[in-house]
């Protein structure tokens, strides 16, 4: 497999692997949502390079909330009286038999 060219989407939630150089590889991930990207370069003063780039985009981007971080938030915020109908209409908090 040659080298694939294309773009990712980078956020706030995004993570960067310090390079390593095993077996004469120097090599870092970027890890995106659902997907790991592997990265191979020539010497570990270049993926030092990308790795601070990377990261420095990263770091601009607006920080935002997941869904299950808004939903605590909102949980801490409610009555009790009101929590059992965020319970019924959120079915990541019914995956077990106990509350979370």
């Amino acid at each position: 497999d040659g080298p694939i060219e294309g773009k990712i989407s980078l956020h706030s939630l995004c993570v960067v692997t310090n390079p390593e150089e095993i077996h004469g590889e120097v090599y870092f991930y970027v890890h995106v949502r659902r997907r790991s990207y592997y990265f191979a370069v020539k010497t570990l003063s270049e993926a030092n390079q990308w790795f601070d780039d990377i990261n420095e985009v990263i770091s601009s981007k607006y920080e935002f909330q997941t869904r299950t971080e808004r939903l605590i938030v909102e949980l801490r915020n409610l009555q009790a009286e009101e929590i059992d109908s965020v319970y019924k209409s959120n079915a990541i908090l019914r995956y077990t038999k106990a509350a979370i």
